[in-house]
């Protein structure tokens, strides 16, 4: 199998054709040669196994080669499908029938396998386009940038501050800011108020002994109330006492104040 580049004219070696009387008598001459360029009964192709079809028209000229061999063009719309590319001919009352196959690369493979392209300097293809890559000589080595690239990376680190913003009462007080940037690293600044009202305790309090942890709540007391802090929470009660006396001084009660007098 031959390989031909995509979209590209190429003349083929196409044969041998031979006399069909006995397999062997070679054919050049110009009849040959008018029989396979005929426009509709001459070479036929077979494009990455789609249905054969007449050589496309208008084609140049054969030229009949030594060994019963003929020089045939095809053109650039012949090779203009990647794949193999089946090239046949048959005329039966003349000659045994021809044929012969090729596979049709994409330019830029053919270029690096057959052409003038480097297969070192074709590292950057678009489109079918090789692009020579010159910029890796600078290279980052052992793990680290070139001071082109940390020069790049610096740069773009500290060209903007990102904000994040408090919203007004999310802390108990004025608006503030956080920011985050600076050149070369990250720093934080806070303005505003962050302190506010926690609420006010109105009423007769008593006295508090101990820890109290934080009041994180106002609470108003009527005026029969009173407050009791437990690990720093405080609770407002009512002056109302519920007892149950079971003894006193020693000695125990029986009856129940009501229906059956106490008896001390």
């Amino acid at each position: 199998m031959q390989y031909l580049r995509k979209s590209t004219a190429v003349t083929i070696m196409f044969g041998p054709f031979v006399d069909k009387a006995d397999g062997v008598t070679l054919k050049t001459d110009a009849t040959t040669i008018t029989d396979i360029d005929h426009a509709s009964t001459g070479i036929f192709l077979s494009k990455a196994g789609a249905a054969a079809a007449i050589r496309h028209a208008n084609v140049t000229a054969s030229v009949a080669d030594a060994y019963g061999m003929m020089k045939v063009t095809l053109d650039t719309t012949d090779t203009n499908t990647t794949g193999t590319l089946d090239v046949l001919f048959a005329k039966a009352a003349t000659y045994l029938p021809v044929n012969k196959e090729f596979m049709v690369l994409e330019q830029v493979v053919y270029d690096v396998l057959f052409g003038t392209v480097a297969l070192a300097t074709a590292t950057n293809i678009t489109a079918g386009t090789i692009t020579t890559v010159t910029n890796l000589t600078n290279a980052p080595t052992a793990g680290d940038l070139t001071a082109t690239m940390k020069t790049s990376v610096t740069t773009a680190a500290s060209s903007s501050t990102p904000t994040v913003t408090l919203a007004n009462g999310a802390h108990g007080g004025a608006a503030a800011t956080m920011q985050l940037g600076g050149a070369g690293g990250l720093t934080a600044t806070h303005t505003g108020n962050t302190t506010g009202s926690v609420g006010s305790v109105t009423g007769a309090v008593g006295s508090v002994t101990g820890a109290v942890g934080s009041v994180t709540a106002g609470v108003t007391l009527a005026a029969s109330q009173h407050v009791i802090v437990d690990s720093g929470t405080v609770t407002a009660i009512t002056n109302t006492v519920n007892a149950d006396v079971k003894k006193i001084n020693g000695t125990t009660i029986t009856g129940d104040g009501s229906a059956t007098p106490f008896n001390v």
